[in-house]
């Protein structure tokens, strides 16, 4: 078979654990920075769920438990969810590599001269001073959710400013976790060792501190270039099952995947519509606001509705359910759903869908998928460029998408700490 070269091989430095690294973890999983201190950004981010969190769209603030056993409601009935998160957790294999270019389904932290540092965000011109990079400006995001981190309405210091829009203001949601860390003596001295030419007392604490650190611990863990697939194209013919050598030459020929999942990320970070089928609450777009309109949301253009950034599929196999809400329980499903006409809607079932059962949500999670217009009009925008492919070139497809799991990262104990910062409890 020809061997077809479509991404480089990367020789991975490994680096000596800094002390920005093993600030950037416990800040990772330390649920301080979250409004009602119950979440941190490992919730929907763990090592052990493949970096993403297991779900179809997963329970936010106010949620407890991990991955698929996670629940709205503590150990006393009491119900906490105020909303399901409505697309699915972004993976963080190689969130930090050098072709990234954007971040989000959307897009909506992207590389942009325009701007200060040359990042483009929700924040505008607003972001802080002394950003290491577009992954640290990335990080500053989710602790302003209210579902995500920050928490809903009056419920803390935190949710009161992401609800009234105040964000980067000297009252707002980044200036309230400078104090929060800062009044933590564990973190003050933290952060002193980790940024000792910047941190001398405990107020020289800032949100860029928090991110570049988080964007560093980020960065070296969630590499994943040791794969069967790298060592095939380096020259070991033998690193690669026969069928995934002939799912390799589907992807590269009729199948035509390598067209917008290349480079070494295999993704091109533009934007398509696939007509997938949109579950969950919606992003606040169309008449009702229970609308997804992609990247249309973030650039206001008509033409760009339903359309998602190409995923990333390095460690593919470890990160279902697919699809930018999550619909697709399996490889072979989500391959199946380029190509049919209906989106894959008709390979997706109620039941099946990793959404935890939470009572009043039902009737959002379906209202899109429900409505024969609505679905006509996602399905209109579709980006048909994909050929039908037999049961067995999907068959290899899956053999070879396996084939670029690091096997590395099937074991990620290591870089989960057993305890953080603050004292508060680790998920584990």
């Amino acid at each position: 078979m020809k061997l077809l070269i479509i991404s480089s091989l990367i020789t991975v430095t490994t680096f000596a654990k800094s002390e920005v690294y093993n600030l950037g973890q416990s800040l990772f999983f330390d649920k301080l920075i979250s409004g009602n201190r119950n979440i941190s950004c490992s919730s929907c981010h763990h090592p052990l769920t493949g970096t993403s969190d297991a779900l179809a769209l997963g329970l936010g603030e106010g949620a407890l438990g991990l991955g698929m056993s996670r629940t709205d409601q503590n150990t006393h009935g009491i119900k906490n969810v105020h909303e399901r998160v409505p697309r699915n957790s972004p993976v963080l294999w190689n969130v930090g590599h050098k072709s990234k270019t954007r971040y989000f389904h959307d897009g909506r932290v992207e590389l942009n001269p325009n701007f200060p540092n040359g990042f483009k965000t929700p924040e505008g011109m607003n972001l802080p001073d002394g950003l290491d990079d577009l992954l640290a400006a990335q990080a500053l995001f989710p602790i302003t959710s209210q579902t995500e981190m920050a928490g809903q309405g009056d419920e803390n210091d935190i949710s009161r400013q992401a609800a009234a829009g105040n964000i980067s203001g000297p009252t707002g949601v980044w200036r309230i976790i400078e104090i929060r860390l800062q009044g933590n003596q564990n973190y003050v001295n933290a952060f002193k060792k980790a940024f000792p030419n910047e941190i001398k007392e405990k107020e020289d604490i800032k949100i860029s501190h928090y991110a570049n650190a988080i964007s560093r611990y980020q960065r070296e863990t969630f590499k994943s270039f040791d794969s069967p697939y790298d060592h095939y194209i380096a020259g070991d013919v033998d690193a690669m099952k026969e069928s995934a050598k002939r799912g390799y030459e589907v992807f590269t020929t009729k199948g035509r995947c390598f067209e917008c999942h290349t480079g070494n990320l295999f993704s091109d970070e533009k934007f398509y519509s696939l007509g997938f089928p949109q579950i969950g609450p919606g992003k606040g777009h169309g008449e009702n606001g229970l609308e997804d309109f992609g990247r249309a949301g973030i650039t206001k253009v008509k033409s760009e509705r339903y359309k998602f950034m190409t995923p990333t599929l390095r460690n593919i196999a470890l990160s279902a359910p697919y699809g930018h809400a999550g619909t697709f329980e399996s490889l072979k499903d989500v391959i199946k759903a380029h190509f049919h006409k209906d989106g894959g809607l008709s390979l997706i079932t109620k039941e099946n869908l990793r959404l935890p059962n939470v009572e009043g949500f039902r009737p959002h999670d379906f209202y899109v998928i429900g409505k024969r217009i609505l679905r006509q009009k996602i399905l209109s925008t579709r980006d048909d460029r994909v050929p039908m492919l037999t049961d067995k070139e999907v068959e290899d497809l899956v053999s070879f998408l396996h084939a670029l799991t690091d096997l590395n990262c099937l074991d990620m104990n290591l870089v989960i700490p057993k305890k953080v910062l603050s004292g508060l409890p680790v998920h584990n």
